[in-house]
């Protein structure tokens, strides 16, 4: 796995389990994953939104996918040309999803990165924090 972020945080991607690290601030993401790769790209994962989608199409292989979880910018037409299949996710939380999540995190299949928790006053706050972008893991809020 290729991963994204600011120099400083490429440790804590690893520690993930990716296998490199590209530093958005200094290298073009797309061009560097499919230089890592020597090949190109089964899939693109984007947790940013903007152009990043309609930017990495052309390092996707035909058949390859894409998937976002903001908003989609840019030229698209590569979609159909090279048939790359662009996912939207978007997850609206059921208690069986919930329950399904809880059972994987109890069996260590999975790990949630937990920034901080910090109490419910203080939700105007995190929600600031959170469209700066700027945050490691997810913040939970404690409602009791």
């Amino acid at each position: 796995m290729i991963a994204s972020a600011s120099a400083p945080r490429h440790e804590a991607l690893r520690e993930l389990g990716a296998a490199w690290c590209v530093d958005y601030r200094t290298e073009d993401v797309p061009s560097a994953a499919r230089e890592l790769a020597g090949a190109e790209l089964d899939a693109v994962a984007d947790f940013v939104g903007g152009d990043l989608i309609s930017r990495s199409l052309e390092v996707i292989r035909p058949f390859g996918s894409a998937a976002s979880i903001a908003s989609v910018e840019g030229d698209l037409e590569l979609l159909i040309d090279r048939n790359i299949t662009l996912h939207g996710v978007l997850v609206r939380p059921d208690r069986a999803r919930l329950d399904d999540l809880r059972e994987m995190i109890d069996a260590g299949t999975i790990h949630p990165v937990v920034d901080e928790v910090l109490p419910l006053e203080m939700a105007g706050e995190v929600h600031e924090r959170l469209d700066s972008g700027h945050g490691r893991g997810k913040v939970v809020l404690k409602v009791r």
